[in-house]
């Protein structure tokens, strides 16, 4: 996503604009919950996953440096969809 000009939010230095973008993956950790009355959801997209090997999956068992999705750095497997939270924002938030 940085690629195609996108930028990684500090969720404890967050100051979004109205307009913003938000792409939230599902499958992560320290997901924030963006409130409802700041975001108008637009879409949920599902983006297939890769064939037959991960390293972020709590359905087959892999976390890579972290055992929150699984005990093993990376598995083999049928690997779930990633989907990802697309919202654009209403109002500004207040810190």
């Amino acid at each position: 996503m940085e690629q195609l000009g996108g930028r990684a939010v500090d969720f404890k230095n967050f100051t979004p604009a109205a307009g913003d973008i938000l792409i939230v993956p599902l499958h992560n950790t320290y997901i924030a919950e963006t409130p409802a009355a700041m975001v108008a959801r637009r879409e949920v997209l599902s983006v297939s996953g890769p064939l037959g090997l991960t390293t972020w999956s709590a359905a087959v068992g892999a976390g890579f440096y972290s055992s929150v999705a699984g005990p093993l750095p990376f598995a083999f497997g049928a690997v779930p969809a990633e989907s990802l939270f697309i919202y654009e924002l209403k109002t500004s938030a207040a810190k």
